[in-house]
């Protein structure tokens, strides 16, 4: 389990006890020595690993699939001022997709490909004051600083 990360707030949530990693190669290197039992990775970092490491006989179990907190599209940032360059974008990855040209991309790469999940945005709102602490609405949480 990634440190710190919402896959190990909401494993833990859900009563399962993780043991903290600082990165997804890591875990997958300590499934296949076996160390431990299983790994809650990206399907990428899965895929890659796996297709480079096909000597221990690992295979990919999806088997939060249906736990939205655990599944997320992959997400580039880019600067508010760069609108057409976003358009532009988006209208390629949309063409790559609907050709079936991305998930041709994903599998020379051992990546399993799943279309993306539109969502309704997650948007940060300005920082307000509350009382003592200072605090930042995001989206439907709000996280306090003590």
């Amino acid at each position: 389990m990634t440190r710190s990360s919402i896959a190990q707030m909401t494993l833990e949530q859900r009563g399962l006890t993780t043991i903290p990693f600082a990165f997804e190669d890591e875990m997958m290197a300590a499934v296949a020595s076996g160390e431990i039992d299983m790994a809650a990775v990206t399907p990428i970092s899965a895929g890659w690993f796996l297709r480079e490491n096909p000597e221990f006989g690992l295979r990919l179990l999806d088997i939060f699939a249906d736990i939205g907190e655990l599944n997320w599209n992959l997400a580039v940032g880019m600067r508010r001022s760069d609108r057409f360059l976003r358009r532009k974008v988006n209208g390629i990855l949309e063409d790559l997709i609907a050709t079936g040209e991305l998930a041709e991309l994903y599998a020379r790469y051992g990546i399993a490909y799943r279309p993306p999940v539109y969502r309704k945005p997650f948007r940060v709102e300005r920082k307000t004051r509350l009382g003592e602490q200072e605090c930042v609405r995001l989206g439907y949480s709000r996280q306090c600083a003590r």
